[in-house]
């Protein structure tokens, strides 16, 4: 994710660049701490330390994710109203039919928008293949730069393609395919049902984008020196977490993905089905017992998850 400056200038050239009315959203995150080492029994007689506790699946609302599937990711329904009218209003409709329903940016030429198809393509082969699904083409909304995207949505500053139901993307940018392809993925799980956990979103969306900047030695070791809690990778949206906090809850969320396969010798197509089972109307429930395992990533990058991705 690359940051973009937003000048006074154009700011004032488009008035599309005015920021959302809402203040900015952000979540914040805990950061989880090793609990203290079990004191061994002496030969003195102390009593050992209790079992552990009976192991329990997991279960997220869908209601903790609710903003993921808000226009602009933003909580409010009037303030979601007002952040999709002020694109769509403004924004050039092309309806292709089979091939997707565009709102193009008015800045940008003819036939922009004919990148974006060719990697809705390729998408759509990649999670058919990886994945066994096939959805209805998303609406896409294209935009010429990031500063007008980030000023139409709740987001962070260096998001430069989300998903609320919607994609959105930069179409001037050289990551384009994995934007596309990463978006296509989110909405891929959300059509077929599975909102959460959010590690699974977008660790899965990481791994179909074939994204492998994550797996960088300083990364993996920001991420042992102080992962996210479980919980909050359960439930987090990444582009409303801060920046920096953004780019760490992407590492986790792809190594956990990546751990989880490699531990249960997994395709992605059966991480998914097992997620998919624990999808009910108003949860997901999941059972992953070695996530909770202290040692469970630390093990996992230490046999060489830096090295080639799993398929």
């Amino acid at each position: 994710m690359l940051p973009n400056a937003q000048t006074d200038a154009e700011t004032e050239a488009n008035p599309l660049l005015q920021p959302a009315p809402a203040p900015e959203v952000t979540a914040q995150v805990e950061r989880s701490h090793s609990p203290p080492a079990p004191v061994a029994a002496s030969a003195a007689g102390v009593a050992p330390a209790p079992p552990p506790t009976k192991h329990e699946a997991r279960r997220v609302l869908r209601a903790a994710l609710a903003d993921w599937l808000q226009p602009g990711l933003c909580g409010g329904s009037a303030e979601a109203a007002r952040v999709r009218e002020r694109v769509s209003s403004s924004f050039r409709f092309a309806d292709l039919g089979e091939k997707g329903r565009l709102y193009l940016d008015p800045r940008l030429p003819p036939d922009s928008e004919r990148p974006v198809l060719d990697f809705l393509n390729q998408a759509e082969h990649e999670v058919g293949v990886r994945l066994g699904l096939r959805p209805a083409r998303p609406l896409v909304f294209v935009y010429a730069d990031q500063p007008l995207m980030k000023a139409s949505a709740c987001i962070n500053e260096d998001v430069v393609a989300f998903y609320d139901g919607a994609l959105h993307v930069v179409v001037n940018r050289t990551d384009l395919l994995a934007s596309v392809l990463h978006e296509y993925a989110h909405h891929a799980l959300f059509s077929a049902g599975l909102m959460g956990p959010a590690w699974a979103q977008e660790g899965i969306a990481m791994n179909i984008a074939k994204e492998s900047w994550w797996r960088e030695g300083r990364r993996l070791q920001a991420l042992l020196d102080s992962p996210f809690a479980l919980d909050e990778m359960d439930r987090a949206i990444a582009y409303k977490l801060k920046p920096e906090q953004a780019v760490a809850f992407y590492v986790q969320s792809a190594a956990l993905v990546e751990c989880v396969l490699r531990e249960r010798h997994w395709s992605l197509r059966q991480l998914f089905a097992t997620l998919s089972g624990g999808s009910r109307s108003d949860s997901v429930t999941y059972d992953i017992p070695e996530l909770a395992r202290r040692t469970f990533l630390s093990d996992c990058i230490a046999h060489g998850l830096n090295g080639a991705a799993h398929e």
